[in-house]
């Protein structure tokens, strides 16, 4: 049994363990990747009224900016904490050509190689989905029929992300509308892990702090 000279030797021992169980719970865990949102939604989730322009996704292409639109009666019913968003109206039509709708966040700190990504997509015409540039393969042939769903679990990189939403509108007869839906859009991450230098460093201080005790405890029973 370790006999301790004085209660600050035990304190020091106290911090070193609390110390160490600090470096062990940024390796384990999961954490929410923050930024990440519905089509058609504030910040707080609310969907948002017709004609707003959402706030996360920055469109680019033939027609902008993104807004809160009202669907084209072929499209599927947007699920509650959702909206379909577009340049114009599920009721007109809109100029052919391929519309960017970009979202970012920050994965600072977090250890890219462990995010995944999740949702549900729909949208007039045909749609994929890119990665910081890299087309991640994704393919809707039921385009605004229905919601499909994807994941995305590589391509990340530390520090800030793009993720695009690309909707080609093709030639149609009759009324030509464009348009994308995003729900239950949400990813996790791990923190990055402790180096391995660290833990060294903080072995190598319990170490000291015991081989300490245990002189003090020789001299005492002696």
């Amino acid at each position: 049994m370790f006999k301790f000279k004085s209660v600050k030797s035990q304190v020091i021992l106290v911090r070193l363990i609390s110390f160490g169980a600090l470096l062990l719970s940024n390796t384990v865990g999961a954490a929410i990747i923050s930024g990440l949102y519905s089509t058609g939604v504030d910040n707080s989730g609310t969907v948002l009224p017709l004609g707003t322009l959402d706030p996360h996704y920055i469109l680019s292409g033939p027609s902008t900016p993104a807004k809160v639109i009202a669907p084209n009666p072929s499209w599927i019913a947007a699920p509650g904490g959702s909206d379909w968003i577009g340049p114009s109206s599920g009721s007109v039509s809109d100029p052919l050509g391929i519309y960017t709708y970009s979202l970012s966040f920050d994965l600072s700190g977090m250890n890219p190689n462990t995010a995944v990504i999740s949702g549900n997509l729909a949208a007039d015409n045909t749609p994929t989905i890119f990665l910081n540039g890299i087309d991640t393969g994704f393919s809707h042939p039921n385009q605004f029929f229905t919601l499909e769903p994807f994941i995305i679990n590589s391509g990340f990189i530390s520090g800030i992300n793009q993720l695009e939403f690309r909707v080609t509108n093709n030639p149609g007869l009759g009324t030509n509308p464009t348009g994308l839906l995003i729900t239950n859009l949400a990813g996790e991450v791990s923190a990055v892990p402790v180096p391995a230098a660290g833990w060294l460093f903080f072995s190598g201080l319990i170490g000291l702090a015991l081989s300490n005790f245990r002189k003090v405890s020789s001299s005492v029973d002696s």
